[in-house]
């Protein structure tokens, strides 16, 4: 009966470790390592933020309540937040400089297509 304990015992400590080794395989630990953006895209990305500020900007400066300032900037956060969410996945994505810069691209047509007519849309409502 001990022989047959000590067997079982050991089975358990085999796949015991065994657990163990295969959950610190996928432990991570530091930060993510990513291609980071090109300069020039860096540069394209502020400006296409600075012409959605340039919209905004005679709507938000018309508007009294701050109630309705807070409302307006909150439904645009929102939407850009979506976009930069798919930014940040296909930027984890990235294997080399080109398919970060794809990245970049994408999300600056995002904002200057989709974004800013959204954001011309949402401001006739105010």
């Amino acid at each position: 009966m001990t022989d047959k304990v000590s067997e079982l015992t050991d089975q358990a400590r085999t796949n015991l470790d065994r657990r163990f080794h295969n959950m610190t395989q996928y432990t991570l630990y530091g930060d993510f390592e990513y291609v980071p953006i090109q300069k020039d895209r860096q540069e394209k990305i502020k400006l296409a933020f600075q012409e959605i500020d340039r919209v905004c900007k005679p709507t938000l400066a018309q508007l009294r309540q701050q109630d309705n300032i807070a409302e307006l900037q909150n439904t645009i956060y929102k939407k850009f937040q979506n976009y930069e969410g798919q930014l940040n996945s296909c930027i984890m994505k990235a294997k080399n400089v080109r398919d970060s810069n794809a990245c970049a691209d994408i999300f600056t047509d995002q904002i200057l297509g989709e974004g800013k007519n959204f954001v011309i849309q949402t401001l006739r409502k105010y």
